[in-house]
């Protein structure tokens, strides 16, 4: 971090004060596009919805990364252990800190500031929780068991969400190996 470069002060939605590079704007697309349309960095941006806490950890994960951090994430995941697929520690830390609802604020907080870095991280926890589980399993994971489904509205989610099945992971693994061919029309 540069510690000449200008500071921008950042407010959580319990009115907490974060002073933070100005080299964010390289990472928050939302922060970016305010400072550029306000063309001032002396006042305060204020992020009403965003709990101090989550805040202090994205700003943490920023400074971490020099505010540079790209999308490096395999996709789709190639396996339900997401601390085996990160190449970094820090974010097998970062985001193994937060049980499933704290990982869906920080999908939420990330997205509204437009990191994508900090979202594909979150999609990617949340995804690894769902990779090559039944149906039944995923019902059973997250306490729906006692949810019924008609035999169509199963299949309608099946179909809605066909990565969540180990059916289609199956399906995924013998394409691997022969790929369809590609009509070139």
């Amino acid at each position: 971090m540069n510690r000449n470069s200008p500071k921008l002060t950042l407010v959580s939605m319990e009115g907490e004060k974060y002073q933070v590079d100005m080299m964010i704007t390289d990472m928050s697309g939302l922060i970016r596009d305010m400072i550029e349309d306000n063309a001032s960095y002396d006042e305060d941006i204020e992020l009403r919805n965003i709990e101090g806490s989550y805040l202090q950890d994205i700003i943490q994960y920023c400074e971490h990364y020099n505010f540079e951090k790209q999308v490096d994430i395999p996709r789709p995941l190639p396996s339900s252990n997401l601390a085996q697929e990160l190449k970094d520690q820090f974010e097998v830390q970062f985001i193994q800190k937060y049980d499933l609802d704290g990982t869906i604020k920080m999908i939420e907080y990330s997205n509204f500031l437009n990191i994508p870095a900090i979202f594909e991280l979150a999609c990617a926890s949340v995804a690894s929780l769902f990779k090559g589980k039944s149906f039944e399993q995923v019902k059973k994971d997250f306490g729906l068991e006692d949810e019924v489904y008609t035999p169509e509205e199963e299949e309608a989610l099946k179909l809605r969400f066909p990565w969540i099945t180990s059916e289609f992971q199956n399906i995924v693994k013998r394409l691997e190996g022969n790929p369809p061919p590609i009509n070139r029309q």
